[in-house]
């Protein structure tokens, strides 16, 4: 029997499994946020490493491989970064540094071929085609792009609100109010130190895109705009990433909390993608990071 680890740093959680090559889940490890963008590259490394220690601790088998993707580290950027962390606590492990994209689509798929849609805070595609390459579209962060993520989605919430508190759109929604209740609005202007005090944060603002799909659930009108115009966005990356790889017949995924969960921005995507009902993953990102591992390393 061979093990692997897999390690997905997603945007909230460091989380550390443990497998056998069957995929079979031995130990986790979670952990808090891991993006080097946010912690600084120092603090994110000692992270990942300690986790690392922890759940080989005791542990009398060799690890054959160690699949790794963090956000804000993408493999193209940040190759030997993600090497060295984990040699640093697995001096003796081959490592198969990757990235958060990456690691869904193969345990979504069970294999390094399809198309991934993502929509959390953030928002991008990946794609492999039957030839082995690979694109990425979107994903540049809440400055440059993330349509149709939970951040752009709480954006357009707030817009509503205040574009209902000036009069400049008129049209009946209850999205206004459960926005006011939600943030402890009295009045517009609450608005500034809400979103600006401290300072912008990502997160924050996505907290308001439940509100926005419970809305379009129950059947307001505005929130349902508001939730087919994200689903186009996300389904002209995935379009985008069929085109440009030249994939025929696309096995398509779904990531993240907007996507994963029954919700109407998956059944919008469903229908301009033309899937009966949103794909269910084969394995978690988790696993995924730890199958793309023994994949790099003992293909079958």
């Amino acid at each position: 029997m061979r093990y692997y680890i897999g390690i997905d740093g997603g945007g909230s959680n460091l989380r550390v499994a443990l497998v056998d090559e069957t995929m079979h889940l031995l130990r986790e490890v979670v952990r808090g946020k891991t993006n080097p963008n946010v912690l600084g590259l120092q603090q994110a490394s000692e992270r990942v490493q300690q986790a690392l220690r922890e759940i080989t601790a005791d542990f009398a088998e060799p690890i054959r491989a160690v699949g790794i993707g963090i956000a804000g580290a993408p493999k193209a950027i940040a190759e030997n970064w993600l090497r060295d962390t984990v040699k640093a606590a697995l001096p003796l492990v081959e490592v198969v540094p990757s990235s958060d994209e990456e690691i869904a689509l193969v345990g979504a798929n069970g294999e390094r071929r399809g198309v991934l849609v993502l929509a959390g805070t953030g928002s991008i595609a990946y794609g492999v085609n039957d030839a082995g390459e690979a694109l990425t579209v979107g994903g540049w962060g809440y400055l440059l792009g993330d349509k149709g993520s939970g951040y752009w989605l709480g954006m357009q919430a707030l817009e509503a609100y205040l574009r209902h508190e000036d009069g400049l759109d008129t049209r009946p929604t209850s999205l206004v109010e459960r926005v006011r209740q939600a943030c402890g609005f009295r009045d517009r202007f609450d608005v500034i130190p809400w979103l600006y005090q401290p300072a912008p944060d990502s997160s924050k603002v996505a907290s308001l895109a439940p509100l926005v799909l419970e809305e379009a659930q129950a059947g307001d009108a505005y929130a349902r705009h508001i939730v087919e115009e994200a689903a186009t966005e996300l389904a002209l990356l995935a379009q985008t990433i069929v085109r440009r790889l030249r994939i025929d017949h696309p096995r398509y995924a779904f990531a993240g909390s907007l996507l994963t969960n029954p919700t109407p921005l998956a059944e919008a995507l469903c229908r301009r993608l033309h899937l009966p009902t949103p794909p269910q993953p084969r394995y978690s990102p988790l696993i995924g990071a730890a199958l793309l591992a023994r994949l790099t390393v003992d293909p079958l």
